[in-house]
């Protein structure tokens, strides 16, 4: 797309509902396994598997569809995964057995 002051290089957000709908989605998901019946490894596995997914989805929402300038879309799609990883870096791991 070419404008009268150029080439267009970065463009509208497309989906801009898409990163809340995902977030009650994957929130409403790991609630509904918190509220069961399950044993507390899989509530605490849901956990795990629930923040692998807001992650995953809001980094590729951002990258994909977010319209924001290259640098600012890596950037922000890193974020979350680098905070994880600095919170699992500090965190002991402990054999029960």
């Amino acid at each position: 797309m070419v404008s009268e002051n150029g080439p267009a290089t970065v463009g509208r957000a497309r989906f801009r509902w898409l990163p809340l709908v995902w977030t009650i989605l994957v929130v409403g998901v790991c609630l509904s396994i918190q509220l069961g019946n399950a044993d507390q490894d899989v509530k605490n596995f849901s956990i795990l598997l629930g923040l692998g997914a807001l992650f995953l989805g809001l980094s590729a929402w951002t990258l994909f569809l977010s319209g924001y300038e290259t640098r600012k879309r890596l950037r922000l799609a890193l974020a979350p995964w680098a905070v994880a990883l600095l919170f699992w870096s500090t965190v002991d791991i402990v054999n029960n057995w």
